[in-house]
Order: C-alpha cells, then sequence, then structure tokens
C-alpha cells in the first residue's frame, strides 16, 4: 500500500511539473529604424521553465535571414550592389523575469549557426534582449534586439584573413503559447 501511495504521488508531483513548463512560438520582423533598406524576419522556438514566479529558464531555437535587397550608390554614376541574403539558426538558452504584471524582460545568449550565405562564414555569438507584453493569456508582444557576430573568412588572391560581422535588427512580434 505504501508503495501505490508512494507511486501516485511521484505521479502527480511529476505531472504537476509538466503543467508547469511553458512552449512558446514567435514571429517578428524587423523595424525601419537605421537602415531602411534592410528587412529581416524571424521564427523561434522556446521551452521555459518557472524557477520561482517571476523567473524563468529554458532553451530556444529558431531560424532568422536577412533578405536580399538592392543598394543605391552614387559615386561617379548610379550603381547597384546587390546585398547577400544571409540566415542563421540560434541555438540559446533564454531567461525571462517579470518585471511588474504583464511587462516581462528576456535574454537569449548562445551560439547562432549561419546558412545560406554566399561567402565563408564561421558560426559565432548570439545575443538577444527583448522586453515582453502580455496583451492575452496565451501572446506577448515582443520588441527586441538580435546580434550575431561571425567571422567572415575574405581571400585576396594567395591570402586569407577573417573579418568580423555583425549582423543584427531589432524587431517587433508576437509570442504564442502553446
Amino acid at each position: 500500500m505504501k508503495q501505490k501511495l508512494f507511486l501516485y504521488a511521484f505521479t502527480m508531483v511529476s505531472l504537476g511539473q509538466l503543467q508547469a513548463q511553458d512552449f512558446k512560438i514567435a514571429i517578428s520582423s524587423t523595424l525601419p529604424v537605421f537602415d531602411t533598406t534592410r528587412h529581416a524576419a524571424a521564427l523561434d522556438v522556446s521551452y521555459v521553465l518557472p524557477i520561482t514566479d517571476a523567473f524563468e529558464v529554458g532553451l530556444t531555437s529558431g531560424f532568422a535571414t536577412w533578405f536580399k535587397m538592392p543598394t543605391y550608390q552614387l559615386g561617379g554614376g548610379l550603381q547597384v550592389a546587390k546585398e547577400d541574403q544571409a540566415s542563421m539558426i540560434p541555438v540559446a538558452l533564454t531567461t525571462r523575469f517579470n518585471l511588474v504584471k504583464r511587462l516581462d524582460i528576456g535574454l537569449d545568449l548562445g551560439y547562432a549557426f549561419a546558412v545560406n550565405t554566399d561567402i565563408a562564414v564561421n558560426d559565432g555569438l548570439y545575443f538577444a534582449p527583448k522586453i515582453q507584453y502580455q496583451i492575452f493569456d496565451y501572446a506577448d508582444i515582443v520588441l527586441g534586439y538580435r546580434l550575431a557576430n561571425f567571422n567572415v573568412l575574405i581571400s585576396e588572391g594567395s591570402q586569407f584573413y577573417t573579418v568580423d560581422k555583425t549582423m543584427d535588427m531589432i524587431t517587433v512580434g508576437l509570442e504564442f503559447r502553446l
């Protein structure tokens, strides 16, 4: 009887812990703040566990892409240069802290894998602070900043060297709790 009671109690506590976990999906797009010729979009999936009533920790991943956009440069005449499309897949630790009711701040910190690039890029650091406002029980508006720092391999003749390339965006989006 004691074993059955222990098994029942263990099952109830485990199921209670499963109910406390959150699975979230977010979609976001860039805000035209700095460079209006660049546009980017992102899709994120997060899995968070509440540590306290005001603090959550989890893992996040997703896909972010900077779209190919023409850039017009004036210099001795009109020249059109195409900027390459670049994408990344971040894998990061995510944290959320509840400041006041319905308002959270968060930080994603991890590693970004470069994909869909026309140049040789090494993977790099990923950093994404954000602020979230809960509009419904199942949805938040998220204002954030994403930064990925990559090393780009450049060749001139027979010489190779690396240059730091930073891909960043200021985003606004929606996050849904499932």
